[in-house]
């Protein structure tokens, strides 16, 4: 492959996210696997309000989702204040508190703020 053209495409993946004093922001990564009538999904997203609009703290959530065909939908969520999430602006890599994600793999467990079924 061409190495521009790898170049960027890892650059498309790197955190947009600058620092909580950067504003509005929304970017979340997912990884989804379907097999048959079951599917999961497993999502990252780095989140802050606009300066003075919602009562959201900026933080750092983790979801994952098991969808079976039949059933509700399961799902787990865990929330990090920015504090303890960490991401690279360089390469792709995301750790909220030791839950992580990168190129290769993902790591870690989504706890249950609430109640578990969507």
């Amino acid at each position: 492959m061409d190495v521009r053209l790898e170049k960027m495409r890892a650059a498309a993946n790197f955190t947009r996210f600058r620092s909580s004093n950067s504003g509005g922001h929304y970017e979340s990564y997912f990884v989804r696997a379907n097999y048959d009538h079951r599917a999961f999904w497993i999502r990252y997203t780095i989140y802050q309000n606009e300066p003075g609009k919602g009562q959201k703290p900026a933080m750092g959530e983790l979801w994952a989702i098991w969808f079976e065909k039949g059933k509700p939908p399961i799902a787990a969520k865990s929330e990090f204040p920015l504090t303890e999430v960490r991401y690279h602006n360089t390469h792709f890599a995301l750790d909220f508190a030791g839950a992580t994600m990168d190129a290769q793999h993902l790591r870690g467990s989504a706890g249950n703020c609430g109640n578990n079924t969507i």
